[in-house]
Order: structure tokens, then C-alpha cells, then sequence
């Protein structure tokens, strides 16, 4: 499911982690009382420009996680085109923002991915809804 964004956050390039994380937080924000409550996996898809091309909702889990592979991460990015760069988001209803062994698993995986479609993934943020965030680029957690 794709997600709609303003003009504004079209035209604005995605240089750091503090130019997506509104954007994410916002969403996260929307959502219904139950739905923030589960896990929601997204994926940023970036233009040569930077800007962003679309929003994604890959996976929607429950309270304790959400199941996102390979496939599903990239599928929209192959086939449309048009995709530069990715960056990974979900939130941790939890509201902690330290990322899980498996969340950085689930990182190097992707990545790995990543390069083998020439896709590079440039960052994964943990987005809170009480607008806190954390950047697996910023904290040293992606390898480029």
C-alpha cells in the first residue's frame, strides 16, 4: 500500500536521517489506536535527486515484530524503476528505539540484498511516535 505524501515532502531531498524521520513519525503518528500497536514496516524509495519517489508499507505485524523478506522489500523498486536509493523504517510500538538483534540482522541482510540488485539501502530508522528515532546509518550499524 502506498502511502501519500504532500508536495512539499516530494520535492525535499532525503540527505540525513532528520530529513525522513518527520515524514515517518508522521505516518507512525496516524495511525488508528489499534494499529499503533503493530509493528509497520516501510520502505523510502529516493530518486537520483534524492527526492522522494514513494512510501511503502511492505509489512504489518503485531505488537512483538513483523515478518519482512528480500522479495517483498524490493519488489516495487524492480518493478517500476525508477529507484535509487532505499531507506528501511519501522516503528517499536514499545517506543524504545535501540534497534534488536534482529533488526540488524534483518539489516545486513537487506543490504546485502541491496548490492546484488544495485540498490543500495542507505539507511534503517526505528521511529517512535513521541518523535524519536534512530538511524542505523547514523549509529554506525550499515556498512556501505
Amino acid at each position: 500500500m502506498k502511502i501519500k505524501l504532500t508536495r512539499k515532502q516530494r520535492l525535499t531531498p532525503i540527505r540525513r536521517s532528520n530529513d525522513i524521520a518527520p515524514i515517518l513519525t508522521e505516518y507512525y503518528k496516524r495511525l488508528d489506536k489499534y494499529e499503533k500497536y503493530k509493528e509497520h514496516f516501510l520502505v523510502v524509495s529516493l530518486k537520483i535527486d534524492l527526492t522522494i519517489n514513494w512510501i511503502d508499507i511492505v509489512s504489518i505485524g503485531s505488537l512483538i515484530g513483523t515478518v519482512v523478506g528480500v522479495q517483498e522489500t524490493f519488489r516495487r523498486a524492480i518493478i517500476e524503476g525508477g529507484t535509487a536509493k532505499l531507506i528501511l523504517a519501522h516503528n517499536h510500538p514499545s517506543k524504545n528505539i535501540k534497534p534488536s538483534e534482529t533488526d540488524i540482522k534483518l539489516t545486513h541482510k537487506l543490504v546485502k540484498a541491496g548490492k546484488l540488485l544495485d540498490i543500495p539501502i542507505i539507511d534503517h530508522l526505528i521511529v517512535t511516535t513521541n518523535k524519536s528515532y534512530c538511524s542505523m546509518a547514523d549509529d554506525g550499524l550499515i556498512k556501505f
